[in-house]
């Protein structure tokens, strides 16, 4: 959802790609947020494998696209984004 996208009834985002640029993020963001009469709130939905590993040395290690994630969090907190983060085991679906 970069340049070019203006859809108003927009209600739900999903981030299904392992985005850290700032600007991208934000503007995807921004492009949900335009206001409609039918609007109150706009849902993310960030969806990123937790792939963590503990090394034989006991170092955590985390996957580019976890890490990824981290830096999105960053930005949603700088902005004063309210968000909820749910880990979801593969074994409860």
């Amino acid at each position: 959802m970069s340049t070019g996208i203006n859809i108003k009834r927009l209600h739900h985002v999903v981030f299904g790609s392992s985005y850290k640029s700032k600007i991208k993020v934000l503007q995807s963001i921004g492009r949900g947020l335009r206001t409609h009469e039918t609007k109150k709130q706009l849902i993310l939905w960030d969806l990123v494998d937790d792939m963590t590993w503990v090394n034989r040395l006991k170092n955590i290690s985390k996957n580019h696209v976890y890490k990824h994630f981290e830096e999105r969090l960053r930005f949603y907190k700088q902005q004063g984004f309210e968000f909820i983060s749910k880990k979801i085991s593969l074994g409860d679906l």
